[in-house]
């Protein structure tokens, strides 16, 4: 299967890996950090357990996204990746795994567009008719969302889960190359060079037959599903659906979700109690300004990606387009709870409320360690 390569070593300059070796562990460390932060207070909240659904979908999205965070950043750092190359070639378990974890953006796309649904419901009037007045659509919605999400992820990584496997590498890519690839959906191959070896010439054969094997497509399949894999052009194809239900659906809603919500929360601001006091009406004004704010800076985020996507795909299917789609990818998954989450005053208020304790402990035992260093000093004094 031809797909397009990208040599970190080679088309890359080592200033340009360094830096996206250095970008990929300072949003990794970011995203774990604030998807674990995400997941101990929407399961540890009062005031978020008061709402179930909204905080099942929260969790599940911090959950997601933290798996995205360390498939992408194992994707794209230079010394994880090419140990992944190494197990994904050589290991038909590793291959079908890998081809299992694509289905995490997409996975992660979906998950936030029914939070964010789930968020609207909450403060739509008309969602609120529609949904709760209706016993049968509220009791079974959330297996509705379930089993949708579960037939895209098997239209669109079922193949590929099914059909690659590892094998040898043909005699003419063996001559014009031995070493390994394997596929991804962003970074479709990569190359693991071996600097200062030194093979000796009665084991050069062995060495270049260990190392000629690639996770991939059978060779033994129709010239269908050949370019279902490798056309790249908009169509019926595997690039077109997974850009199509992983970022331009999932996109479309988000905006609309959180352009209704702003749509409503300054409806609400507007019409809002004439009773109320000046101060009273600046502060609620404040509040919405800083959730619209919110909301355009995270909707943003998802057009960020889909818009490198289209770029990637319709400009040109170069190495470097596919690099910078992954990294968009990374930087979405680790700072989607910055940006929807951490801005929010409740949830700040949370955070504070858990480091608390955590502060507590931390100046009790300072105090407690401060006489005995005073006493230590004055008795060798």
């Amino acid at each position: 299967m031809k797909r397009v390569t990208l040599y970190f070593n080679e088309n890359l300059s080592l200033f340009t890996t360094n830096i996206v070796d250095f970008t990929c562990l300072f949003l990794c460390i970011l995203g774990i950090i604030g998807n674990t932060i995400g997941i101990v207070i929407f399961s540890s909240s009062r005031k978020f357990r008061r709402q179930t659904n909204y905080s099942y979908w929260a969790i599940l999205s911090s959950i997601v996204n933290l798996l995205c965070v360390l498939r992408y950043f194992t994707l794209l750092h230079s010394i994880t990746r090419q140990w992944l190359t190494k197990q994904v070639s050589q290991y038909l378990f590793f291959c079908k795994f890998h081809e299992t974890l694509t289905c995490l953006r997409l996975l992660s796309s979906w998950i936030t567009v029914f939070w964010i649904f789930e968020r609207f419901s909450n403060i739509s009037t008309i969602m609120q008719y529609l949904i709760f007045n209706r016993c049968w659509l509220k009791m079974y919605k959330h297996y509705f969302m379930a089993l949708f999400v579960i037939i895209v992820i098997t239209i669109v990584t079922g193949p590929t889960v099914y059909l690659f496997q590892t094998q040898f590498i043909s005699n003419k890519t063996a001559e014009n190359n031995t070493k390994p690839y394997f596929r991804t959906e962003n970074l479709p191959a990569i190359a693991v060079d071996y600097p200062n070896e030194t093979i000796p010439v009665s084991t050069t054969t062995v060495k270049v037959v260990s190392c000629l094997m690639e996770c991939s497509l059978s060779h033994n399949l129709s010239s269908k599903w050949q370019n279902y894999f490798q056309d790249v052009n908009i169509g019926f194809n595997y690039h077109t659906l997974r850009c199509l239900f992983s970022e331009l659906i999932p996109t479309a809603v988000v905006l609309v979700l959180n352009l209704a919500i702003v749509y409503r929360i300054i409806q609400t601001t507007d019409f809002g109690p004439i009773e109320s006091s000046t101060y009273d009406q600046k502060r609620r004004r404040t509040g919405s300004r800083m959730m619209n704010i919110i909301l355009i800076l995270h909707s943003f985020l998802y057009l960020s990606s889909l818009l490198t996507h289209i770029a990637a795909h319709w400009l040109t299917p170069e190495a470097h387009e596919s690099l910078w789609v992954s990294l968009i990818i990374l930087m979405s998954c680790s700072l989607n709870f910055y940006v929807y989450c951490a801005s929010g005053k409740m949830f700040r208020n949370e955070i504070r409320r858990l480091l608390r304790p955590c502060c507590r402990i931390f100046f009790y035992c300072h105090r407690r360690r401060t006489p005995r260093s005073l006493g230590n000093i004055k008795h060798f004094q």
